[in-house]
């Protein structure tokens, strides 16, 4: 299959992220993985977890999340189909945009 060999990473217009998400393959499936978001505090934190969580009940599509003291870190595929789909690439620009929003709240 192509896409074992595909490395796609969806970079943010930011350029000071450290993290981008990768897509790779896994002999048991394909994952957009290892994307990790830093706060500068836990409001921030706990608000994009808020409105991920609530994108996710929207559009009943839920990924991994992990995390740990100002740190969250996201895995998504369709675990129904075992791949990477359509859904999740939206997620993962999504959540990419959550980011973003979640610096501007007060």
């Amino acid at each position: 299959k192509e896409n074992f060999e595909i490395f796609l990473k969806l970079i943010k217009q930011d350029a000071s992220e450290k993290t981008r998400w990768l897509y790779f393959p896994r002999q048991e499936n394909e994952v957009l993985k290892d994307k990790t978001y830093e706060f500068e505090n836990r409001n921030f934190l706990k608000n994009f977890v808020e409105e991920l969580l609530a994108y996710e009940d929207q559009v009943n599509h839920h990924a991994k999340i992990y995390i740990t003291h100002q740190e969250v870190t996201i895995e998504v595929y369709t675990k129904k189909l075992n791949a990477v789909t359509e859904l999740d690439y939206d997620y993962a620009k999504t959540a990419d945009l959550i980011h973003q929003d979640v610096g501007y709240y007060s």
